[in-house]
């Protein structure tokens, strides 16, 4: 018998039940597939997990930061992400211009005014 399958008792944490009671960040959400954005919307809308091999419900208090490089909302209009998960975590939307854009002589409004047109 190998090592690996004698230690099967051994109880692992996932990361939503290590960070119960804290905060999760996740970087580039649109990478995510929709099969995974929905096991996160159901997370996030139960308050609650599944672990692995487990029939029981376990509770987690977790808040969520998102971050991506592309623009969510043409992901959600393409069909490539969830749009109830995008509004379930588009409570607070930070837009946060390019460094590229930026123009320490011209002021943050003159990267905005290019960001917007």
């Amino acid at each position: 018998m190998s090592r690996e399958l004698s230690q099967a008792h051994i109880v692992r944490i996932g990361y939503f039940e290590l960070v119960s009671g804290g905060t999760f960040f996740l970087d580039e959400i649109a990478n995510l597939s929709l099969s995974t954005q929905r096991k996160l919307l159901r997370s996030v809308q139960e308050r609650s997990i599944y672990p692995v091999g487990s029939a029981r419900a376990v509770s987690v208090d977790v808040r969520l930061i998102a971050a991506s490089s592309t623009m969510l909302t043409t992901q959600v209009e393409a069909g490539c992400f969830r749009s109830d998960l995008f509004y379930r975590l588009g409570e607070f939307i930070i837009y946060v211009v390019a460094t590229n854009l930026f123009s320490p002589s011209r002021g943050a409004c003159a990267a905005k005014r290019r960001v917007v047109s």
